[in-house]
This record gives C-alpha cells, structure tokens and sequence, in this order.
C-alpha cells in the first residue's frame, strides 16, 4: 500500500489529462516516491472552491497542490512556466522537485 497518493485534478475533457498522468508516474519514480496516482475531474465551482482547484491540471499530493499559488478557485485551464514558456504541464524535473519538497526529501 503507498504511504502517499497523488491526485491530478481536471476538468471534464482536458487534453493534458494523459500528458500528466504519464508525467506523474515518471516524476514520482524520479523522486524515488512510492504513491497512488489518481484522477479526479472536477467539474462546478463548488467543488473546485471545496479541494482549491486553480485549473487543469493540478498535482495534488496528499490534498496539498504541488504548485501553490494565490489564484483563485476556478474551472479553468492551467498553465506552467517552463524553460520552452508556459505550457500546459510541468516539466519533469519541476514535478519531480515539487514531490520532493512535498514528501519532505
């Protein structure tokens, strides 16, 4: 049994619902973290205000977001700053770094 779970929140029909989750998995074995990845689509204000959701997709490690921000809740698209500009996920290493910090590594 793992000892974390990572959620990927998103919204109904997001294009980088397979990109992210792919990237979990790799980020999370990069960071030598035994977890659960999960999905959870997230699909009316209420629920996104409930689990701080600030667009998709969202890592969430332990209900914690990996990418802290002061946006507000929203059902949204979101964005991430790479090397290449922003994109619709992180890179790897970013993920990878943000699960390490999250588990305390």
């Amino acid at each position: 049994m793992s000892e974390h779970t990572l959620t990927i929140l998103l919204v109904p029909d997001c294009p980088h619902a397979a990109p992210a989750v792919h990237l979990a998995r790799h980020a999370l074995a990069s960071a030598g973290v035994e977890a659960a990845v999960e999905t959870l689509e997230v699909d009316d204000q209420a629920q996104a205000d409930r689990l701080r959701f600030v667009g998709s997709p969202s890592f969430h490690l332990d209900g914690k977001d990996l990418f802290p921000t002061s946006s507000p809740p929203a059902i949204a698209c979101r964005v991430y700053p790479t090397p290449s500009g922003l994109r619709g996920v992180p890179t790897v290493d970013g993920l990878t770094r943000a699960i390490e910090a999250g588990v305390g590594n």
